[in-house]
Protein backbone atom coordinates (compact mmCIF):
# COMPACT_ATOMS: atom_id res chain seq x y z
CA UNK A 1 0.00 0.00 0.00
CA UNK A 2 1.75 3.28 -0.73
CA UNK A 3 0.33 6.72 0.95
CA UNK A 4 2.12 9.55 -0.52
CA UNK A 5 5.19 8.76 -1.91
CA UNK A 6 5.92 5.84 0.90
CA UNK A 7 5.16 2.30 0.89
CA UNK A 8 3.94 0.40 3.65
CA UNK A 9 3.58 -3.36 4.78
CA UNK A 10 0.86 -4.57 6.95
CA UNK A 11 2.48 -7.36 9.19
CA UNK A 12 -0.05 -7.49 12.40
CA UNK A 13 -3.55 -6.08 13.35
CA UNK A 14 -5.11 -8.01 16.26
CA UNK A 15 -8.05 -6.81 18.42
CA UNK A 16 -6.42 -8.51 21.88
CA UNK A 17 -7.60 -8.19 25.28
CA UNK A 18 -4.03 -6.59 26.11
CA UNK A 19 -0.22 -6.52 24.83
CA UNK A 20 2.88 -6.12 27.19
CA UNK A 21 6.06 -5.28 26.41
CA UNK A 22 8.81 -6.82 27.90
CA UNK A 23 11.57 -3.94 29.13
CA UNK A 24 14.76 -6.10 28.50
CA UNK A 25 13.82 -7.77 25.01
CA UNK A 26 11.60 -5.11 23.37
CA UNK A 27 9.25 -8.40 22.30
CA UNK A 28 5.45 -7.78 22.82
CA UNK A 29 3.01 -10.23 24.43
CA UNK A 30 0.09 -10.41 22.92
CA UNK A 31 -3.07 -11.71 25.12
CA UNK A 32 -6.91 -12.59 24.32
CA UNK A 33 -6.81 -11.91 20.60
CA UNK A 34 -10.95 -12.21 19.92
CA UNK A 35 -13.22 -10.94 17.34
CA UNK A 36 -16.76 -11.68 19.02
CA UNK A 37 -18.07 -9.99 22.51
CA UNK A 38 -21.03 -10.99 24.21
CA UNK A 39 -23.66 -9.42 25.71
CA UNK A 40 -27.10 -9.85 27.27
CA UNK A 41 -28.39 -6.67 26.39
CA UNK A 42 -27.98 -3.38 24.29
CA UNK A 43 -26.48 -0.96 24.58
CA UNK A 44 -23.54 -2.95 25.70
CA UNK A 45 -19.98 -1.77 27.06
CA UNK A 46 -16.51 -3.36 26.51
CA UNK A 47 -14.41 -2.89 29.49
CA UNK A 48 -11.17 -2.56 27.85
CA UNK A 49 -9.41 -3.96 24.64
CA UNK A 50 -5.97 -3.15 22.97
CA UNK A 51 -5.68 -2.79 18.84
CA UNK A 52 -1.98 -3.78 18.10
CA UNK A 53 -0.45 -3.33 15.07
CA UNK A 54 3.58 -4.00 13.12
CA UNK A 55 3.52 -1.69 9.67
CA UNK A 56 7.46 -1.98 7.22
CA UNK A 57 7.73 1.09 5.96
CA UNK A 58 10.64 1.92 3.10
CA UNK A 59 11.15 5.95 4.47
CA UNK A 60 12.15 6.28 7.99
CA UNK A 61 11.78 9.62 8.05
CA UNK A 62 8.25 9.46 7.02
CA UNK A 63 5.39 11.45 9.30
CA UNK A 64 2.48 8.37 9.80
CA UNK A 65 -0.67 9.48 12.34
CA UNK A 66 -2.35 6.45 13.02
CA UNK A 67 -6.00 6.98 14.35
CA UNK A 68 -8.83 4.42 14.50
CA UNK A 69 -12.14 4.16 12.73
CA UNK A 70 -15.50 1.88 14.22
CA UNK A 71 -18.12 1.38 11.70
CA UNK A 72 -21.25 -0.11 13.36
CA UNK A 73 -23.68 -2.56 11.58
CA UNK A 74 -25.68 0.23 10.03
CA UNK A 75 -22.18 1.31 8.15
CA UNK A 76 -21.91 4.65 10.33
CA UNK A 77 -18.28 5.60 10.40
CA UNK A 78 -16.77 7.16 14.12
CA UNK A 79 -13.06 8.38 13.21
CA UNK A 80 -11.14 9.07 16.60
CA UNK A 81 -8.85 11.64 16.77
CA UNK A 82 -4.93 10.86 15.46
CA UNK A 83 -2.68 10.14 17.62
CA UNK A 84 0.91 11.34 18.05
CA UNK A 85 2.80 10.25 14.81
CA UNK A 86 4.58 6.94 15.10
CA UNK A 87 8.55 6.65 15.57
CA UNK A 88 9.67 4.18 12.86
CA UNK A 89 13.26 4.26 13.76
CA UNK A 90 16.70 3.94 11.13
CA UNK A 91 14.69 0.45 10.29
CA UNK A 92 11.13 1.28 9.02
CA UNK A 93 9.29 -0.84 11.29
CA UNK A 94 7.82 0.45 13.52
CA UNK A 95 4.52 -1.60 15.98
CA UNK A 96 2.12 0.44 18.21
CA UNK A 97 -0.98 -0.14 20.86
CA UNK A 98 -3.73 1.82 21.43
CA UNK A 99 -5.38 0.68 24.44
CA UNK A 100 -9.48 1.26 24.58
CA UNK A 101 -11.63 1.98 27.00
CA UNK A 102 -15.19 1.71 27.69
CA UNK A 103 -16.35 1.07 24.24
CA UNK A 104 -19.37 1.34 23.35
CA UNK A 105 -21.78 -1.02 21.49
CA UNK A 106 -25.60 0.35 20.45
CA UNK A 107 -26.86 -3.19 18.93
CA UNK A 108 -26.03 -6.51 18.06
CA UNK A 109 -24.19 -7.49 14.78
CA UNK A 110 -20.99 -7.10 12.88
CA UNK A 111 -18.36 -4.19 13.72
CA UNK A 112 -15.57 -3.36 11.83
CA UNK A 113 -12.30 -1.67 13.57
CA UNK A 114 -9.93 0.09 10.88
CA UNK A 115 -6.32 1.83 11.51
CA UNK A 116 -5.82 4.67 9.27
CA UNK A 117 -2.41 6.13 8.77
CA UNK A 118 -2.53 9.60 7.54
CA UNK A 119 -6.71 9.31 7.41
CA UNK A 120 -6.33 6.08 4.74
CA UNK A 121 -7.31 2.67 5.86
CA UNK A 122 -4.55 0.20 5.73
CA UNK A 123 -6.47 -2.40 7.87
CA UNK A 124 -9.70 -3.79 8.50
CA UNK A 125 -11.36 -6.45 11.27
CA UNK A 126 -14.75 -7.36 12.66
CA UNK A 127 -15.33 -7.20 16.03
CA UNK A 128 -19.03 -9.20 16.95
CA UNK A 129 -21.40 -8.19 19.18
CA UNK A 130 -23.30 -11.45 20.10
CA UNK A 131 -26.34 -11.25 22.07
CA UNK A 132 -25.73 -14.23 24.75
CA UNK A 133 -27.00 -17.78 24.19
CA UNK A 134 -27.31 -17.17 20.81
CA UNK A 135 -24.85 -19.76 18.84
CA UNK A 136 -22.24 -17.92 16.45
CA UNK A 137 -19.09 -20.08 14.72
CA UNK A 138 -18.16 -22.04 18.04
CA UNK A 139 -16.85 -18.60 19.37
CA UNK A 140 -16.18 -18.74 23.34
CA UNK A 141 -17.65 -15.83 25.73
CA UNK A 142 -14.96 -13.46 26.71
CA UNK A 143 -13.87 -13.69 30.32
Amino acid sequence: MKIGNVNIKLSAFLICESVSRDASSGKASIQGVFDTVFAPSVPAIHPRLAIYFRLMVDDPTAQLAPSLAFIDPTGLRNVMPDLPPLNLGTSGITEGTINLQALNFAQFGQYQVELLINHISVASSPIILQQLGVPNRGSQPLH
